[in-house]
């Protein structure tokens, strides 16, 4: 379950993830910290190859999951940092990365042979941990105050 989070197909599986986990982290880090990066990446990734498994798809290969994770992520602090992420930026990256989300798992149910219930898990993982972090930031806040 987690070997598969490391895997790839090839070449070309492996620059497509590693140029989507750049710039999902280059989004995230100022956010969210290089920890809580890292722990949505394992957990989102070992979501998903559960959830695969679960499903009985035998060929989970890839960092898809984890990846998507990230999206479910940067999606909840795009739309919780609305006040910071105004104008045309911010409308550039919610628009974007729900798109570009939205069409992923389209591709993923329409190609046979991609692993949609790992990337399912994984967005379902990190969606859910973005708005535990806002949780805990939001009561860390109140604390505080």
């Amino acid at each position: 379950l987690w070997a598969s989070i490391f895997l790839h197909v090839g070449i070309l599986h492996l620059i497509l993830n590693m140029m989507n986990l750049y710039f999902l982290v280059l989004m995230a880090d100022p956010m969210v910290g290089k920890i809580r990066i890292l722990l949505v990446y394992l957990l989102s990734g070992l979501t998903g190859s559960i959830l695969s498994w679960t499903w009985g798809t035998e060929r989970t290969v890839g960092a898809s999951g984890a990846i998507f994770g990230l999206m479910g992520l940067v999606l909840v602090i795009a739309y919780r940092e609305r006040e910071r992420l105004q104008g045309r930026i911010g409308v550039l990256i919610r628009g974007q990365l729900l798109g570009w989300t939205i069409f992923s798992l389209a591709l993923g149910w329409a190609v046979p042979i991609i692993d949609n219930a790992s990337h399912v898990g994984g967005l379902l993982m990190g969606l859910s941990l973005g708005l535990f972090f806002q949780l805990v930031d939001g009561q860390s806040s109140e604390t505080k105050a």
